[in-house]
């Protein structure tokens, strides 16, 4: 089992961005499909589970998604099962869930525009456009990127990194900071 811990994204982005894991991973696993088999998402004014399920030939990933509404975070538990024949169960879907987890984070610092294709490919809606300024929070210790809009920063705006969990002096927009075509 891997965790992947996401910050500074609303619910809605999380499940879609976890439905196109899909086409995301054929375009960097091209031997092997890996096809959305169900989904499921359960809502409260508390928080938001849902439980994603990709198979292929040989293995299945499970997704188990929590996300707390009151503080923008979300733990996503992925679990892979053996489904096929040839595979050296044990230490193979380790090593899957080690590149699914690595594929996710992947999915979850791409930006709009990088993500139309895999958004068209799953069968989704074209991704909606950000509009203003949007200021990047960039962990010096990690790399982990963030929206600055979704961060939530101590009293002398200092951020804590909901990756590697290390406090970071307050924010200071830079060369990061774009506008959003």
């Amino acid at each position: 089992m891997e965790l992947v811990d996401v910050g500074c994204v609303d619910a809605e982005e999380i499940l879609r961005r976890l439905s196109m894991f899909g086409a995301f991973w054929k375009s960097r696993r091209a031997f092997q499909g890996m096809n959305l088999l169900w989904k499921a998402a359960w809502k409260s004014n508390i928080e938001t589970l849902a439980v994603f399920l990709y198979g292929s030939r040989v293995t299945n990933i499970i997704f188990k998604v929590e996300y707390v509404h009151e503080s923008p975070t979300c733990r996503i538990e992925i679990t892979c099962m053996f489904t096929g024949w040839g595979m050296q169960a044990p230490r193979e879907l380790a090593s899957i869930e080690s590149l699914a987890k690595k594929l996710l984070t992947e999915l979850f610092s791409f930006g709009q525009d990088e993500l139309y294709p895999f958004a068209v490919e799953s069968g989704l809606d074209p991704l909606p456009a950000e509009q203003g300024v949007v200021e990047i929070f960039l962990c010096p210790y990690c790399g982990a990127r963030y929206l600055k809009r979704g961060l939530q920063c101590d009293s002398d705006g200092s951020v804590r990194c909901q990756n590697c969990g290390r406090w970071v002096p307050p924010f200071q927009p830079g060369p990061e900071a774009q506008k959003a075509e």
